[in-house]
């Protein structure tokens, strides 16, 4: 079995009207096996556009919650999980179930998993 290759593809994202054909290149290409998601972003705001450009032989897609998280601690610094401040605890704890919930809605019901890791 080949190791999986994931694209950061938030990162080179192109403009919205390019979109569509940004993730059908991707999908064309046999050795990407996922995609790299940014929580939020897309996966928190257009669910249903996101899903629907996730390619049916990608099995490795993943969502990183680095952006979310860095905007968060820009905001407040005592923001995360490893804070030494409950309330900052309290607060990185959310973005991870909301991110898994959105994770959730990217499959319909009895289609397998779309999203197979968190990061």
């Amino acid at each position: 079995m080949a190791r999986p290759f994931i694209i950061g593809a938030y990162a080179s994202h192109p403009a919205h009207e390019l979109e569509a054909d940004y993730y059908q290149l991707l999908a064309d290409q046999p050795w990407v096996s996922g995609v790299e998601i940014p929580y939020p972003g897309q996966l928190a705001t257009q669910l249903d556009v996101l899903a629907s450009h996730l390619s049916p032989h990608w099995d490795f897609n993943t969502i990183t919650a680095i952006p979310g998280t860095m905007q968060n601690v820009w905001k407040d610094e005592t923001f995360g999980l490893a804070s030494p401040d409950e309330a900052g605890v309290r607060q990185g704890g959310s973005p991870a179930g909301r991110a898994g919930a959105a994770a959730l809605g990217t499959h319909a019901s009895g289609e397998r998993r779309r999203i197979q890791a968190f990061s």
